[in-house]
């Protein structure tokens, strides 16, 4: 199943990161930028992580990043 984040049992909030989205834009310099938009609103996924990214900032949990990636199928 796939997720943009979760709620750990220790009350912190994991966030899945595309690694397609890291960029360099200048030396000694690593950047995550994406776009919440990129997902539809009107999900599931975009409901938890809205959810989830408001509890993170309300309660000053620590937020975990998971990189993921795809591989190809041979």
């Amino acid at each position: 199943m796939r997720s943009l984040s979760a709620m750990t049992a220790d009350g912190g909030m994991v966030l899945s990161c595309s690694k397609a989205c890291f960029a360099r834009p200048s030396r000694g310099l690593l950047r995550y930028e994406d776009r919440l938009s990129r997902e539809p609103a009107d999900t599931k996924e975009s409901e938890f992580l809205s959810q989830h990214l408001t509890l993170a900032r309300d309660n000053a949990l620590p937020v975990r990043m998971v990189v993921t990636s795809i591989a190809a199928r041979i």
